[in-house]
């Protein structure tokens, strides 16, 4: 809510149109006064394809550029191992489903 009401990225009409005592109370805070000084990266697309590679498609370019490079590696980070409950079922299951290929096969291998 903050950001919104300081202005970025609403811009300075968003305080401007603010009633004087709400902002007041909203820039007295220590929040408000550190996104006041904050100034928002804009980096063009040569900016970005030097940074990241010029290989990259422009959809990873873009998830980089927005979300960050740790979110990013968080979620493309090692595929972690589904456990899977290997039952007597699904194993019976599994030989039924192999047997018709292995019949069908067997002919045309003799």
């Amino acid at each position: 809510m903050g950001r919104r009401r300081t202005g970025w990225p609403g811009g300075r009409e968003a305080l401007d149109n603010m009633d004087p005592d709400v902002r007041a109370k909203i820039l007295d805070r220590p929040r408000a006064r550190e996104l006041e000084r904050f100034e928002r990266p804009d980096p063009t697309l040569a900016e970005l394809r030097a940074r990241y590679g010029r290989d990259v498609s422009d959809e990873h370019l873009i998830l980089r550029a927005i979300v960050g490079d740790d979110a990013v590696e968080a979620i493309a980070g090692a595929p972690r191992p589904v456990p899977l409950l290997w039952t007597s079922s699904l194993r019976t299951s599994a030989l039924r489903l192999e047997q018709p290929v292995a019949h069908g096969i067997t002919p045309l291998l003799r």
